[in-house]
């Protein structure tokens, strides 16, 4: 029986597809405390960078932000920064 030639490119991508998720698996496993370690240290310089731009909010940026994305955390959090600089 002969394949043509869509359905060998079609098992030849589902082949390396195949072995390139088995060997990300792998190497997940066995570099797991790297990489969460990393994921953290990502996590953590995202959060300053957060903090850093809230820390430069007006209170007109600060209350249009939270109209925006319907979060009143924001304000909380601006009013608050605010009062621990005083």
């Amino acid at each position: 029986m002969t394949m043509n030639k869509d359905r060998r490119l079609a098992l030849t991508l589902f082949t390396v597809g195949a072995v390139a998720t088995a060997g990300i698996t792998v190497l997940i496993a066995m570099n797991r405390e790297k990489l969460q370690e990393k994921f953290l240290e990502i996590k953590s310089d995202f959060t300053a960078i957060s903090r850093n731009r809230m820390d430069e909010m007006t209170e007109e940026v600060a209350m249009k932000t939270a109209k925006l994305t319907h979060n009143p955390k924001i304000n909380q959090e601006w009013v608050e920064r605010q009062w621990d600089m005083i």
